[in-house]
């Protein structure tokens, strides 16, 4: 199958299509509950056999996803430059179990119980069943990237006497307030929302302008209370309180400018984490954002080399034949065609190239799409017309191969002469059939979305 991961899930009952479509509705949530604390188990005792997967392929074009799920679509269009991609396990956040201070807590916010959430839940098999051509072609591979950002199950307790402002460079810290994006937030039900302006209140969310919304943090300010203190154990009791009635205005700015700096500090972390993650599997980290792109850059020396700058612009096109393409095909013509992808990845290569001299974000796309244009309408027609011209020619030689064989029985059977002649114009077909087809780079992509459309 090309993963561990998949051994294991093949005899869960996670993987059970009639649960699946059922979205898991007939397992009551203990059941439930121990089928994703099973699959927790054998994730956490195969740890370093998944990441010495995703290590043993060396490539100059692997790419590591983050943290962040990378939808069918990307990997896809991904899949016609870069030879592999090691994405995030989707299932294997859900089995982290709250600890009580998170339950606690929700409970006190008027939020609903935490429970398996089965929607989501049938959206990650299913996401891992439609990888099965990936992960089996040795193109995605499959990591527990989710571990390295669990909360521990004793929530610790941090202290700055400046808001923690010194914990990143001042460069650093002045580009995230630049960038910083911060919203009050309102009671609505069982849970809460963002206004469109910021005010004094007692809940923010604080955002990042030009980067994912996901990556947003929420913070309530909460009004402490000690109960009481023992001198001799040094442990206090306090009674955390989050009151009706809004902050001053002086506490509630400097709220806000200590909430922008752990945000700033919890993502930079993450990031770094991540880019660090990325080094040890021997890819290249995929920026989401230019927010990302440009804070990293304030820290790492970015060299983009040629096959990242090619990997970057194909995930930043727009493929106009990329939803004919089938992925269970495109990675059986990319494994069984391996030459022909290889020369369409350097025609992808050769176009894009002069892009790296490009400033202009405008000039970059409109060339990528004259290059994309030139594959997949000019060259791509070509092969069609040749394939279809070869089709005939080989029709024609059997013909005459054919009333020859006929002559040869007729006057007393195979002759030496013709048997090689034969052979030699079997020869001579096909290798007009390579010359003049296979190695022409749109090749490999006729060979996808042919096949793509027989399936259909």
């Amino acid at each position: 199958m090309g993963s561990i991961i998949y051994d294991f899930l093949t005899e869960s009952l996670l993987f059970d299509d009639n649960l699946i479509s059922d979205g898991f509705r007939s397992l009551d949530e203990r059941q439930l509950a121990k089928s994703v604390q099973d699959y927790r188990e054998f994730v956490l005792s195969s740890l370093q056999a998944m990441e010495a997967e995703a290590r043993e392929s060396e490539s100059s074009t692997k790419i590591f996803s983050g943290s962040q799920q990378t939808s069918l679509d990307q990997l896809k269009q991904a899949a016609f430059y870069v030879h592999q991609f090691v994405i995030p396990d989707p299932l294997f956040p859900m089995t982290n179990v709250p600890s009580d201070f998170t339950e606690h807590m929700r409970e006190y916010l008027k939020m609903s119980k935490t429970t398996i959430d089965r929607n989501r839940l049938t959206s990650a098999v299913t996401y891992l069943k439609e990888l099965i051509p990936a992960v089996a072609a040795n193109y995605v591979k499959i990591v527990p990237i989710s571990l390295a950002f669990e909360p521990p199950q004793q929530i610790p307790v941090h202290y700055s006497e400046n808001q923690f402002a010194d914990h990143l460079s001042r460069e650093l810290l002045e580009y995230f307030h630049e960038k910083a994006i911060v919203r009050s937030l309102t009671r609505y039900g069982d849970g809460w929302i963002e206004n469109p302006d910021l005010f004094v209140c007692r809940g923010i969310a604080v955002h990042f302008m030009g980067h994912d919304e996901e990556d947003s943090q929420v913070f309530h300010l909460f009004r402490p209370r000690v109960d009481s203190v023992d001198k001799e154990t040094r442990i206090a009791t306090l009674e955390m309180i989050l009151p009706d009635d809004p902050p001053d205005l002086e506490e509630f700015n400097t709220w806000v400018f200590q909430s922008i700096n752990q945000t700033a500090l919890r993502l930079y972390t993450r990031m770094t984490t991540e880019v660090t993650l990325g080094t040890s599997f021997g890819a290249s980290y995929l920026c989401r954002s230019s927010f990302a792109f440009d804070l990293l850059g304030k820290t790492f020396p970015i060299s983009e080399d040629l096959n990242a700058h090619t990997a970057t612009a194909v995930l930043n096109l727009e493929l106009p034949f990329l939803d004919k393409v089938d992925l269970a095909t495109l990675m059986r013509v990319r494994t069984n065609d391996g030459e022909a992808f290889d020369n369409f990845r350097l025609e992808l290569e050769s176009k894009l190239r002069d892009l790296r001299l490009e400033k202009d974000p405008e000039s970059i796309r409109k060339k990528a799409e004259h290059a994309i244009h030139e594959i997949s309408e000019v060259q791509l027609p070509r092969v069609k017309s040749k394939i279809k011209s070869l089709k005939k020619s080989a029709l024609a030689e059997a013909v005459v191969f054919m009333a020859g064989l006929a002559g040869a029985v007729q006057s007393g059977g195979w002759s030496l002469i013709g048997a090689i002649m034969a052979t030699a114009q079997g020869f001579r077909t096909y290798e007009n059939y390579r010359r003049n087809v296979k190695e022409n780079p749109s090749y490999f992509l006729w060979k996808v979305l042919r096949s793509s459309e027989d399936k259909i």
